[in-house]
């Protein structure tokens, strides 16, 4: 039987295609909560001098850290965390520096904790319904494996992921995470998402997190790797910092990707 992409997309991803609540204004999300961030004021002074304080994160009509889609966009940034920019304010992400270097809208339908599974779906429907010139897809962990779930309340988020360190990973379901699986499941999701923008003639690229962060000329980091006691991190310690998103941005434009 042969399903229709527009037709899958409208039955089968549309549940799966929002983010956090819908216009709301979050102070902490994800790992950058408040409790984490006093208690590494507390003990982790020197590491916290540099980090940004007034972090906010403001959502659009489907929950996504970016401006209304009512808006025509030409670039549309995909990924995890990384790509939806914990810890930092939205303006310091290397996604909005490369969309206000090139003088062009963009929109970001990243979310933390992603699959590349759950990332590639989102991918496929909104690029049906945005249909942007270029998709900048930040491939995530290939070590990571995600499903999505029947929402229990309007407020939670409608997938588990074994990178979400307070989900019990379902005992029946770790064969999932065998490598042979999560192999197969990011070679596939990559090719499904290569072949869908071929069709809509839109200009893919692809790079993960881990070459993104590698020194040139291996990676895009034109600088060198910091000693770990001056490693620029965003609010949360864990995640990439301002410094390290402007000089990822400067490597991508560097590249010519745009």
């Amino acid at each position: 039987m042969t399903i229709k992409l527009e037709d899958f997309s409208k039955h089968t991803l549309r549940q799966w295609s929002t983010g956090h609540q819908k216009n709301q204004s979050y102070a902490w999300i994800g790992s950058d909560t408040e409790s984490l961030f006093k208690r590494n004021l507390k003990h982790k002074k020197r590491l916290m001098k540099k980090v940004p304080k007034d972090v906010v994160y403001r959502t659009n009509e489907y929950g996504f850290r970016c401006d209304s889609f009512d808006k025509k966009s030409v670039i549309l940034f995909n990924g995890c965390s990384h790509t939806f920019g914990i810890g930092i304010n939205v303006e310091d992400t290397y996604a909005s520096l490369l969309a206000r270097s090139q003088n062009v809208p963009y929109h970001n339908i990243s979310l933390g904790s992603s699959d590349i599974s759950l990332a590639v779906s989102r991918s496929i429907y909104w690029l049906l319904k945005l249909k942007p010139k270029v998709h900048f897809f930040q491939c995530p962990s290939s070590a990571r494996v995600g499903h999505y779930i029947s929402r229990k309340r309007r407020k939670e988020i409608n997938f588990i992921s074994s990178a979400q360190p307070d989900r019990e990973w379902p005992s029946h379901k770790l064969d999932l995470m065998l490598e042979e699986n999560m192999e197969w499941n990011y070679y596939s999701s990559i090719c499904t998402l290569k072949q869908i923008c071929q069709e809509l003639n839109i200009h893919l690229i692809c790079k993960t997190w881990t070459n993104m962060m590698q020194p040139y000329p291996q990676g895009i980091l034109r600088e060198p790797i910091p000693l770990e006691e001056e490693i620029d991190t965003a609010r949360d310690l864990i995640h990439a910092g301002v410094e390290t998103n402007l000089c990822l941005f400067k490597g991508l434009l560097k590249e010519g990707l745009f």
